[in-house]
C-alpha cells in the first residue's frame, strides 16, 4: 500500500477545475456530487471571487487583479463596443499556458473573457488566434463565448452559440449543460495523460430553461434550483470519469446567487453582481495526491490563489501569478505562501460614451470585518460611500457601521487594505 501511494504521488497529476455559474454558498446542499470530491479534500468555508464572472474567470485563470488588465465587469465578446471591460491582452501567463509543456489542455462550456489582442482582427472567432486558443488551451469544446442567451441567434439552453475548436454552430439544440458534459468526459476518457480540463459549465445562469424531463415550477427559485439539480448529476457523471486518485479536482463558483433567484426569506440586493457576503463568497473544494481528506478549513482565500496553488503541486514555476498566493500547505505537506489578513474584491465600469453612468463597488475583507466602498456613479458628482459590518452578528450585512466610529487602529489597518492594492489600468 505504501509503495502504491508513492508510485501515485510520483505521477505527474491531471488537473481539472470546475467552475459553477452564478452558484454561491446556498446552492452547496443543493450539489451533494461535491460531496465526492470534499470527502477526498479540503472544503474552504471563507473562499471570495469577484461579482460577475468575467473578472472571476481571469483572476482564477492568471492569479493577477483583473483591474491590472482593466476588467471590471463583464467582458462581450460578439460586440466589444458594448461590453463593460476591455478583453485581456497578451501579457500575463494563464494557467493553461503554464502548464502546456507537461499537459494536454482542454477548454470546455463558457469563456467569457473575449478576444485576446491580435492587431486589427476584429472578429469574434479568428479561430486559431481567438482568446482560449492563444491563452493555452489546445482545444475548446461545447464552447459559449459569453452567457448561454448571447450570441447570433442565441436564446438560452436548448438554442445557443456553440463552438467546438473550427465549427461553429449557431442555434445549437442540445441542452448545454448536457453538451458540455458530454464533450469532456468524450476528450477526457480519449486523451492521454497529463492533462488538464478546465469545465466551465453555463449552468445554473440565467434564463432558467427547465432540463430535459422537467418543466417551469412557477417560481424562479425554483426554477433555478431544477438546473442546479441537473448540473449535480452532470457533476456526478464527470466525477466518475476521472481517476480522483491521479487527478487534482478544484471545484469553485464564479459569483454568488442570482438576486431573482435568492433563496426565500433573504434580502434583494445582497447578492450576484454586489460586494456582499452573497456576492463573492463561494464554495471552493479542492482534493488532488497526498490531499489531507475530509476537511474545512475557515482560511480566507481567493480565486487568485487557485492557479499558484495547483502550480505549486505540481513543480511549475508560478512567477506572473503576481497576485496569487498559494495555500497549498492548508492542503498537506506542502511549502505555501503567508495566509491571507485579507482579502479584496470590486466591481467597476466608466462607459466611454457616458462616463455619468458609471459605478464602483469595492471592499476588503478580514475574518471578521468588512470594509465596502460604493460609488453609485462612479466618476460622476455623487461621491463615495464607506461602510464598516461586523460579519459574525450581521451575515446579510444590513446594519453597516461608520466607519468614523471603529476603534482608530481597526480603521486604520481596513483603509490600508483597501488601498494597498494595485493601481487600476
Amino acid at each position: 500500500m505504501i509503495l502504491a501511494t508513492l508510485l501515485l504521488l510520483c505521477q505527474t497529476p491531471n488537473v481539472l477545475v470546475i467552475l459553477g455559474d452564478d452558484l454561491g454558498w446556498p446552492e452547496r446542499h443543493l450539489m451533494p456530487a461535491l460531496d465526492e470530491i470534499a470527502t477526498r479534500g479540503v472544503t474552504f468555508t471563507r473562499a471570495y471571487t469577484f461579482p460577475v464572472c468575467s473578472p472571476t474567470r481571469y483572476a482564477a485563470l492568471t492569479g493577477r487583479y483583473p483591474r491590472r488588465a482593466g476588467i471590471g465587469d463583464v467582458v462581450n465578446a460578439h460586440n466589444s463596443a458594448s461590453g463593460a471591460s476591455p478583453a485581456p491582452d497578451r501579457l500575463a501567463v494563464m494557467l493553461p499556458e503554464a502548464l502546456k509543456p507537461t499537459h494536454e489542455t482542454l477548454l470546455v462550456g463558457k469563456w467569457h473573457l473575449g478576444r485576446a489582442s491580435v492587431g486589427a482582427r476584429t472578429d469574434l472567432l479568428a479561430l486559431t488566434e481567438s482568446g482560449p486558443f492563444v491563452s493555452g488551451f489546445d482545444s475548446w469544446l461545447a464552447g459559449n463565448p459569453n452567457s448561454i442567451s448571447q450570441g447570433p441567434g442565441s436564446s438560452g439552453y436548448y438554442n445557443w452559440y456553440r463552438v467546438d475548436d473550427a465549427q461553429i454552430t449557431q442555434g445549437a439544440t442540445v441542452y448545454a449543460t448536457h453538451a458540455q458534459r458530454d464533450a469532456f468526459i468524450g476528450w477526457w476518457g480519449s486523451t492521454p495523460g497529463p492533462k488538464l480540463g478546465w469545465l466551465a459549465f453555463n449552468s445554473a445562469h440565467q434564463p432558467f430553461d427547465p432540463p430535459p424531463g422537467r418543466a417551469p415550477t412557477g417560481t424562479v427559485r425554483g426554477d433555478y434550483e431544477q438546473l442546479v439539480a441537473d448540473l449535480d448529476d452532470s457533476l456526478q457523471a464527470v466525477l466518475a470519469a476521472v481517476d480522483l486518485s491521479t487527478t487534482w479536482v478544484v471545484y469553485v463558483g464564479d459569483n454568488g446567487t442570482p438576486d431573482d433567484a435568492r433563496p426565500a426569506g433573504t434580502p434583494s440586493g445582497y447578492w450576484k453582481g454586489t460586494c456582499y457576503e452573497g456576492g463573492v463568497r463561494v464554495p471552493l473544494i479542492v482534493s488532488g495526491p497526498g490531499v489531507t481528506s475530509g476537511i474545512c478549513s475557515d482560511r480566507l482565500v481567493s480565486v487568485l490563489d487557485i492557479a499558484p496553488t495547483l502550480l505549486e503541486v505540481l513543480e511549475v514555476d508560478s512567477r506572473g501569478f503576481e497576485d496569487g498566493r498559494s495555500f497549498a500547505d492548508e492542503l498537506g505537506a506542502w511549502a505555501g505562501q503567508p495566509e491571507r489578513a485579507f482579502v479584496f474584491t470590486e466591481r467597476y465600469d466608466t462607459p466611454a460614451a457616458n462616463p455619468s453612468i458609471g459605478y464602483d463597488d469595492q471592499a476588503v475583507i478580514e475574518a471578521c470585518w468588512k470594509l465596502r466602498r460604493v460609488d453609485r456613479d462612479g466618476p460622476g458628482a455623487a461621491p463615495s460611500v464607506d461602510s464598516a459590518y461586523y460579519l459574525p452578528s450581521d451575515p446579510y450585512e444590513q446594519n453597516p457601521i461608520d466607519p468614523a466610529l471603529l476603534p482608530p487602529g481597526l480603521r486604520a489597518r481596513l483603509y490600508a487594505e483597501l488601498t494597498s492594492v494595485p493601481s487600476r489600468f
